[in-house]
């Protein structure tokens, strides 16, 4: 299975709300489905899980670990059982990012091989391998860029960049020859507005934090600076 590359819109306030939620606060509320009201809208633009699927999955995620002997929010519960070595941190890291879910206005995401075509243009560099794809200078700098140029310029430079290296890699680009053409390109299209369209959404709206990360690993790495859970696990949250 191919990995993705993922770019989460996160409502900081929610997110905060979520994890400063006495477990049993949270357990109740998901239950309940009272913390509904506390999910930011949906974007129009971009994808986000369904409000049931999630609580299922967060609840799934509470059920097998161990309840707290006093009172204490979700996230100074989760650092203790790090810190006492009860529970893998990347078991821990996995519920605050379905919390980072549930409080995210939608996510962008595409075939990380496909990533590049996005990203590694408008950073001003080379991105040598994942680790530099998704490093927080590489995507400041890219969607600053990206900010840059009307969505539709961007749309068909992806488009240009992409059939310049299918020609020197001696791909066709003729439809008739390869039924792909198309709908990889219409593909590239709707990839770019929406990454236009998330690095607008951030510019403009100070509650508004990006997490990054690959699908199919380890949520301990999701997010940069003093927002990579790891950190966050830790440390706690940032003052």
């Amino acid at each position: 299975m191919a990995v993705e590359m993922i770019a989460r819109l996160v409502h900081r306030p929610s997110w905060c709300r979520l994890l400063e939620c006495d477990w049993s606060e949270l357990e109740q509320g998901l239950e309940t489905r009272e913390l509904r009201d506390l999910r930011p809208e949906a974007d129009a633009v971009l994808n986000r899980s369904f409000d049931i699927d999630l609580e299922a999955d967060i609840l799934d995620w509470m059920e097998p670990l161990p309840y707290p002997e006093y009172e204490c929010n979700c996230l100074s519960h989760l650092r203790r059982l790090r810190t006492d070595g009860e529970v893998n941190a990347d078991q821990l890291a996995a519920g605050m990012l379905q919390l980072a879910d549930w409080a995210s206005a939608g996510e962008w995401r595409c075939i990380e091989g496909r990533g590049y075509l996005y990203i590694e243009p408008y950073c001003g560099e080379e991105c040598h391998g994942e680790r530099g794809l998704y490093s927080r200078s590489v995507w400041e700098r890219a969607l600053q860029r990206i900010l840059q140029m009307p969505v539709g310029e961007f749309g068909e430079a992806v488009v240009l960049d992409w059939m310049q290296r299918r020609e020197q890699l001696g791909e066709t680009l003729e439809a008739d020859a390869d039924a792909h053409i198309l709908p990889t390109m219409q593909s590239h299209l709707r990839h770019t507005e929406a990454l236009h369209h998330l690095a607008n959404r951030l510019a403009k709206e100070d509650d508004l934090l990006l997490l990054v990360g690959r699908d199919w690993t380890s949520a301990t790495s999701w997010g940069f600076g003093q927002f990579n859970l790891n950190r966050l696990l830790r440390d706690g949250w940032p003052g």
